[in-house]
C-alpha cells in the first residue's frame, strides 16, 4: 500500500514512483502488478518528483535539498544540500541536467 499523504506519482522504468510529502520517502510500485516495491528515504518532504539519467529525483520542501535515487539500485540515495527551502516549485530532468525551482 502507498502510504497516505503519497502524492505526485511520475513514471519510469516500469514503475510508478510516488513522493510522501508528509514524511521522508519515495514509493515505487510495479505498474503492470500494482503491488509496492519498495520505499526509499529522502529528505524531508519530498513533494515534487522526476526520472532521468536512471535515477528518480526530489526536491525535498524543508530543507531544500536534492535528493537521487538510483533505479536499478546500484547506488545508494545520495541528497545533496542545494539551501532552496520553501513550498510550492517544481522539479525535471532534461539533457543530462536536473532542474529545481522553490
Amino acid at each position: 500500500m502507498v502510504p497516505p499523504g503519497s502524492y505526485n506519482p511520475v513514471f519510469s522504468d516500469g514503475r510508478i514512483w510516488v513522493s510522501r510529502v508528509e514524511g521522508s520517502e519515495v514509493t515505487s510500485v510495479d505498474a503492470a502488478t500494482g503491488k509496492v516495491q519498495r520505499h526509499f528515504a529522502t529528505g524531508p518532504n519530498p513533494r515534487f518528483l522526476t526520472a532521468g539519467g536512471g535515477a528518480v529525483w526530489t526536491v525535498n520542501q524543508v530543507d531544500g535539498s536534492l535528493s537521487r535515487i538510483d533505479v536499478a539500485g546500484h547506488r545508494p540515495l545520495h541528497t545533496l544540500p542545494l539551501q532552496t527551502p520553501g513550498f510550492g516549485g517544481d522539479i525535471t530532468y532534461d539533457e543530462g541536467r536536473v532542474w529545481t525551482t522553490l
